[in-house]
């Protein structure tokens, strides 16, 4: 091993030490309490407008440097990078000016379908090819280098004709990017394939390597998994010692993302990093400094079609097999000749652990994730239904709308109309409801942000406007109807109450869901307020809001002032007065129309 004292020099700017930042720890950041050198952020949960990711992210990037690390560029797509996807990237990116942006060395994507996993590559020349003509395409769109992170895997190909290390630094030479070394992922791929650890790393260009990763796996007995769940253990502690001596101070940084510990459990792993980092490099470990990550200074030249083709077809092919409704082995039974020899010619396998047994790792990653997402959006609607008939509903929706965008919190939002379709929507149509609210609650999360209206400016209104007054609403609020009481449902579920006390919600009605600075908030209306809220939302004016609030046929037909359909006994004006002071205590309202 390389003496440390003398590990080669470079000009890669340097953090120091950090974590991952994930949900538990936003409170945290917002306290202005996360006592690490730097932070890296998950690019994609910041696409949105506003809110408590953005109020977050504003936080953070005022204490301590900020990278930004992508899950869905797919720079080894066919047919990637999204190029709606490079917009919203170059748009936060300039926002927020990271000290660099990071992505994967994989593929995400097919004919528009996002996996929303970290897919394998051959490393072969035609690869190579479109692997780095992406990658410049990306670089240019953002406007500065990235870094690539190696990817865990569990296939190899037959079809690649060098290692993955010299993969990587060739790629680097063509399109002048850099690299997220991840060592828990070297340890992955090393042993599920029977790779070298000591050759990986002595064949990567150190000077590239501006990051490492940080993190935990689960040994699955014929293979390693993955997890990112636990302390880093042992084996990843004793390869970041050599990488250190080896290369000298890189930013390392831990990940920790399934079961998120508490602060001062995940602050401990990072200074374990401290630590090691102190006895390998002495006194040089402390020396931080940044820089950005500048354009890059090759380009490329673009992949041919005949490089395309058989990436596309290996593409196509894996796409189908980890589709496939009830797995791999069944996709292949069910497949021609043609395409069984081309699945068992494309793969290598080893006696432990099999071509069919390694793809169904990457189909059942696939499933579970977007499953995952949806069971993660719709608690109440997983509660009512129960994990059998939930499972089953998330399968045929999972099979039916495949993810179309690069950011995975989109992937529920055709769950509704879905749902309004399926048999389960059809017996029991209440859930379409619950599904609807449940995602205006996700869908509010990250909105824009807008100061409320002050009471004050209607204190000071003579008396004789207010007839003709109207009000415009904040963006951030959604009035639906709903055949149960959504709130009574809520609360029941996360007290821990069975499904079947739903039967003591079942109040036709209308639930307001809003955000008021970082929170979502939903209460149930009495149907009179529910009225009122329906007339100004439309645009109606105070005293046509109070006639709306006296009809109890229903909330007025938001496209007919006069349709008040006076059934009823009047709602005193002094009552929508009151509704409309919750209304400003609450901020639903933004401004005077």
């Amino acid at each position: 091993m390389d003496d440390p004292l003398h590990a080669p020099s470079c000009d890669r700017p340097y953090l120091g030490h950090g974590v991952g930042l994930r949900t538990r720890h936003y409170a945290r950041a917002l306290e202005h309490t996360l006592d690490v050198d730097w932070l890296e952020l998950i690019s994609e949960n910041f696409f949105g407008a506003g809110g408590r990711p953005w109020a977050t992210l504003e936080a953070v990037r005022r204490d301590r440097p900020i990278v930004l690390h992508g899950v869905s560029l797919g720079v080894g797509s066919v047919d990637g990078p999204d190029p709606s996807y490079l917009r919203q990237l170059r748009t936060l990116v300039d926002r927020v000016e990271p000290a660099w942006v990071s992505d994967h060395l994989c593929w995400a994507s097919h004919a528009g379908a996002h996996s929303h996993a970290l897919l394998p590559l051959p490393y072969s020349e035609a690869s190579l090819a479109v692997v780095a003509e992406r990658v410049a395409r990306t670089q240019d769109a953002l406007g500065r280098r990235i870094l690539l992170e190696n990817v865990s895997s569990y296939v190899s190909f037959r079809d690649s004709t060098m290692s993955e290390w010299e993969f990587l630094s060739e790629l680097c030479q063509r399109c002048d990017c850099l690299l997220l070394l991840d060592l828990n992922n070297v340890i992955v791929s090393c042993s599920n394939h029977g790779w070298d650890p000591e050759a990986y790393l002595a064949g990567l260009p150190g000077e590239r390597i501006w990051q490492l990763h940080l993190a935990n796996h689960s040994d699955l007995g014929s293979y390693k998994f993955d997890s990112h769940n636990g302390a880093v253990p042992e084996q990843v502690w004793t390869l970041y010692r050599d990488v250190l001596a080896r290369f000298g101070p890189i930013s390392s940084l831990v990940e920790w993302d399934e079961d998120t510990p508490d602060w001062p459990t995940l602050r401990a792993e990072q200074q374990k990093a401290v630590a090691l980092a102190k006895q390998v490099l002495g006194s040089r470990a402390g020396e931080r400094h940044l820089a950005r990550t500048e354009a890059p200074r090759v380009r490329p030249r673009p992949a041919e079609d005949e490089e395309l083709r058989p990436l596309a077809a290996l593409q196509r092919l894996f796409w189908r097999a980890i589709t496939f409704p009830s797995g791999v082995a069944d996709m292949l039974a069910s497949a021609d000749a043609g395409t069984r020899e081309a699945f068992d010619a494309a793969l290598d396998e080893t006696p432990a652990l099999g071509r069919v047994a390694r793809m169904d790792i990457y189909a059942d990653d696939y499933y579970w994730r977007l499953a995952g997402v949806l069971e993660q959006h719709l608690p109440t609607v997983a509660w009512l239904l129960g994990s059998v008939a939930f499972h089953n509903l998330a399968t045929d929706y999972v099979l039916a709308r495949p993810s179309r965008d690069a950011d995975l919190r989109r992937f529920s939002a055709a769950f509704p109309a879905f749902l309004a379709e399926h048999e389960l929507g059809h017996s029991s149509p209440e859930l379409v409801d619950v599904a609807r609210i449940e995602l205006d609650r996700i869908e509010l999360l990250d909105g824009p942000d807008e100061q409320p209206l002050s009471a004050a400016v209607l204190a000071e209104l003579p008396l004789d406007r207010w007839p003709e007054l109207a009000f415009r609403p904040i963006t951030s609020l959604r009035l639906r109807p709903c055949r149960w009481a959504f709130a009574s449902l809520w609360d029941r579920r996360r007290e821990g109450a069975a499904a079947d006390a739903r039967e003591q919600a079942q109040t036709p009605g209308h639930t307001l869901v809003w955000r008021r600075a970082l929170t979502v908030y939903h209460r149930d209306l009495e149907p009179a307020e529910a009225r009122a809220l329906t007339a100004m939302l439309a645009g109606h004016r105070f005293i046509d809001i109070c006639a709306a609030a006296s009809n109890t046929d229903g909330p007025s037909d938001p496209s007919d002032p006069s349709d008040h359909r006076q059934a009823g006994e009047a709602v005193d004006p002094r009552a929508v007065a009151a509704y409309l002071r919750r209304w400003l205590d609450a901020g639903l309202i933004a401004s005077l129309r």
